[in-house]
């Protein structure tokens, strides 16, 4: 399986930024990855792969505390008073 075979597997969004770095983020269950503006997708898709372990792991953390405290949601205005 090549690294594109194997990112094409893994759902993720990509953020375009004027950054340098590529950075990955687990938001409300979802991959988000941050990269540079000019990033080929080619490197983006090595960058998952690369770190396809701890992506998994992470999603599986948030799942279980999904499962343990249900779904978090903001306090509203009454709620805090």
């Amino acid at each position: 399986m090549t690294d594109r075979e194997a990112a094409l597997k893994i759902e993720y969004d990509v953020v375009r930024s004027d950054r340098k770095t590529f950075a990955l983020q687990i938001k409300d269950g979802r991959l988000i990855v941050r990269v540079p503006l000019r990033a080929r997708l080619v490197d983006v898709e090595r960058f998952v792969y690369s770190h396809r372990d701890w992506i998994e792991q992470h999603l599986e953390i948030y799942r279980e505390r999904r499962a343990l405290y249900g779904e978090i949601k903001p306090l509203t205005d009454d709620e805090v008073r």
